[in-house]
C-alpha cells in the first residue's frame, strides 16, 4: 500500500509540473518594437517593391528525343539442370575460421546501411 500511496503522489507532481511549464511556454511575444535599427539587403526578396528582374538573354528550345517504345525483351527461362550447374558452381564455403568471421564483419559494416539512417537500438 505505501508503494501504491508514493507512486500516486509522484504521480500527481509529474502532471502538475508539466502543467505549469506549458503556462510558461505560452507567454505572448513582446509588443514593443525593438530599439534598433533591423539592416536590409538590397534586392531582399522580402521586400516586394524591391525586386530585381531576371532577365533570359538567348532563350533555348528544349530538345526533343525520341523515346523506345518497344517492349522490354523477357528474361530467359532457365532449365532445372542449368539451375542445377549454378548452385553447384556457387556453393560457399560455411566453415567459421576467424578469417571468414572477419571478413562477414566487414563485409557486414561496408554493405550496411550508413550510421545516419540507421534506427537506434535501445
Amino acid at each position: 500500500m505505501e508503494l501504491a500511496t508514493i507512486f500516486l503522489i509522484w504521480l500527481a507532481i509529474t502532471v502538475i509540473d508539466n502543467l505549469a511549464k506549458r503556462r510558461k511556454r505560452r507567454l505572448p511575444p513582446p509588443e514593443s518594437p525593438p530599439d534598433f535599427d533591423i539592416p536590409t539587403i538590397q534586392g531582399d526578396p522580402n521586400f516586394p517593391g524591391e525586386e530585381l528582374p531576371i532577365f533570359i538573354e538567348s532563350p533555348r528550345q528544349a530538345e526533343v528525343r525520341p523515346r523506345n517504345l518497344t517492349p522490354p525483351s523477357r528474361p530467359k527461362k532457365f532449365s532445372p539442370q542449368e539451375v542445377q550447374r549454378a548452385q553447384e558452381a556457387n556453393e560457399l564455403d560455411l566453415t567459421l575460421t576467424p578469417a571468414n568471421v572477419m571478413q562477414a564483419f566487414i563485409l557486414s559494416e561496408v554493405l550496411d546501411k550508413p550510421k545516419a539512417l540507421r534506427r537506434r537500438r535501445f
